[in-house]
């Protein structure tokens, strides 16, 4: 996770709070669709790999370091906007948002 300061969002109002968590929970659930679609994608190759032609093994693109490092900043920024949402004493959130 990446550190982000709850005081990014201290000036932000509780329904203005909920709708960034909210935000960036659809943005965690896009990057989790693009990561199981890639490890799809990659099991496919290391199949045809291992049973047709080995050299396709080398175009597997393994690593996912940039869908990891936006995943990070996303946590964190959950993270700090749900505390700034509790240091204001704002309602429970009546959502279907989850917690990452």
């Amino acid at each position: 996770m990446t550190y982000v300061s709850p005081n990014e969002y201290a000036s932000l109002s509780c329904s203005t709070l909920e709708n960034e968590m909210r935000d960036i929970s659809q943005r965690v659930a896009t990057i989790t669709g693009q990561v199981d679609k890639k490890a799809s994608a990659d099991a496919w190759q290391m199949g045809v790999g291992l049973v047709l032609f080995w050299p396709v093994l080398f175009f597997l693109e393994g690593g996912d370091g940039a869908l990891q490092s936006d995943y990070a900043l996303l946590k964190g920024k959950y993270e700090a906007a749900s505390k700034q949402y509790n240091r204001k004493g704002c309602p429970d959130m009546n959502t279907e948002t989850s917690k990452i």
